[in-house]
């Protein structure tokens, strides 16, 4: 903001934006007030604001810095686990398992600990040099990015750069501007040498701007750039990659069951209502089931009870020969036989009895018939006595 340049001893005022050529209305006081309060109008609390404005922000100069991703990977891996700096990994085949756009130190204390002439060759004032550093020092191929996201991903001062992210998770810093103007202003110190160094370097040729720190760990750098690339490859090198992946895990999916993507499971609600339906369905099987045992048990007694009461086959059949003999020989047994014949063709010719019903009634004439055929054997007897 805008400060009128006043004598010492005068009273300092905010002027008026745009042009800044008047004092502040009273309206914009009033605007200031009501959102930051009474005491954010007071100048005379940031009477050093200038001075460490000029000191230490314009002392980092215009020039942001931009980082090798893979470079600055290895740089923070090796102060996390207090690794030397000739540390090769041509023999090991430990995977690189940590998170590449995370780091719990602050950008300047990891390129510090790392040393500021071998930071200097992997940090760049412009992306030209990222890629060319890439290119010569890692074999890598920039043709699958997407345009710059990457790079300006690993920048130290831009809004979305390291060290915006480092300061958003971290409490010991509320803001960047807490962080240049630290207590020994060391951050901005080492920023201000590493700059000067870059500068210095940009004279030679890009292959002097090279150390063995860069190519240590060459196995370790393919890792690295898989997993900062991954989320900013193009399109179809996406799809290739993810063909690539679904091919070589063809054979261990054979013996998995597959799951089919257009199943949608149903609800609770519905698989409840199912289920009741398909018990009350069990429920009506059960009840037929008992009345069909119920017949077939009555059918049983009624053979049985037919069997238990009767005589034996030998037996009936003899009784109907003598009966037949007798029916013969006495016409009162003959017009009984003949009305009980044609009750049962009656009882035969109705469309509404079944085929139980004449069956039990063909056995009550039977069993009527013969004794009509004992009754006249007594009575028979009888007269001739």
């Amino acid at each position: 903001m805008a400060l009128e340049n006043r004598k010492v001893g005068q009273k300092l005022t905010f002027l008026q934006p745009p042009h800044f050529d008047s004092p502040m209305s009273e309206d914009l006081e009033d605007q200031i007030a009501c959102r930051f309060g009474r005491e954010a109008l007071q100048i005379e609390k940031s009477k050093n604001y200038r001075w460490y404005y000029e000191r230490f922000v314009l002392g980092l100069g215009e020039h942001d810095l931009y980082c090798c991703p893979i470079c600055y990977n290895e740089a923070n891996r090796r102060r996390g686990r207090r690794r030397e700096d000739n540390d090769d990994d041509e023999n090991s085949d430990e995977e690189f398992e940590e998170d590449c756009f995370t780091f719990d130190d602050d950008p300047m204390t990891i390129l510090d600990n790392i040393g500021s002439n071998f930071a200097s060759t992997f940090c760049f004032f412009k992306v030209k040099g990222v890629r060319m550093h890439l290119q010569d020092a890692h074999s890598v191929d920039l043709g699958e990015l997407e345009e710059n996201d990457l790079f300006k991903r690993f920048m130290i001062r831009s809004p979305d750069g390291l060290l915006q992210h480092f300061v958003r998770s971290n409490r010991a810093y509320k803001n960047m501007w807490s962080y240049w103007r630290d207590e020994h202003g060391q951050n901005n110190e080492s920023y201000r040498n590493l700059v000067q160094l870059i500068r210095d370097k940009e004279d030679k040729k890009p292959a002097a701007n090279q150390s063995d720190f860069c190519t240590s760990f060459p196995n370790r750098a393919k890792q690295i750039w898989e997993k900062v690339s991954g989320p900013y490859l193009k399109d179809d090198d996406i799809e290739k990659e993810t063909k690539f992946i679904n091919d070589n895990n063809n054979d261990e999916e054979e013996n998995e069951v597959r799951e089919n993507p257009y199943f949608d499971p149903p609800d609770q609600s519905e698989e409840e209502e199912i289920n009741q339906f398909i018990e009350g369905l069990k429920q009506r099987d059960e009840q037929n089931r008992g009345s069909e045992n119920d017949d077939s048990s009555s059918d049983e007694s009624d053979s049985y009870d037919r069997s238990s009461t009767g005589e034996s086959e030998e037996d009936e059949e003899s009784d109907s020969e003598e009966d037949e003999e007798d029916v013969r020989e006495d016409p009162w047994l003959k017009e009984k036989e003949n009305k009980m014949k044609q009750k049962r063709e009656k009882i035969r010719s109705l469309p509404t009895k079944n085929d139980e019903e004449e069956s039990d009634n063909d056995i009550m004439f039977e069993s009527d018939s013969r004794q009509a055929r004992k009754c006249a054997k007594f009575t028979a007897s009888d007269d001739e006595e």
